[in-house]
């Protein structure tokens, strides 16, 4: 059961991260179309107003990254525990 945990853990923190680059990848997209609005003089109406800050990107992708993280430690702990238990009730010949 601890080894299922522990994939399930493990899927959860790379969909985390998954989504984390996305952001990232929108974050820096938004933020270069911002300088390139300014360095041509564009009025600030036209900037892109929705961002990965306003729409609550960052936050939710940080939840879901401490969410996963906290899960695949549990996991961890738990495989470590059931691998020592195992040791403790057959002990190496």
């Amino acid at each position: 059961m601890a080894d299922k945990d522990l994939k399930d853990a493990s899927v959860d923190l790379g969909h985390a991260f998954k989504k984390f680059g996305k952001t990232f990848v929108r974050s820096a997209e938004t933020t270069a179309k911002n300088i390139d609005d300014w360095a041509n003089d564009r009025p600030k109406e036209e900037y892109q107003e929705s961002t990965v800050y306003s729409d609550g990107s960052w936050k939710e992708t940080g939840k879901e990254m401490g969410d996963a993280a906290k899960n695949f430690g549990k996991a961890l702990i738990r495989e470590i525990k059931d691998d020592n238990k195992d040791k403790e009730e057959n002990p190496p010949q």
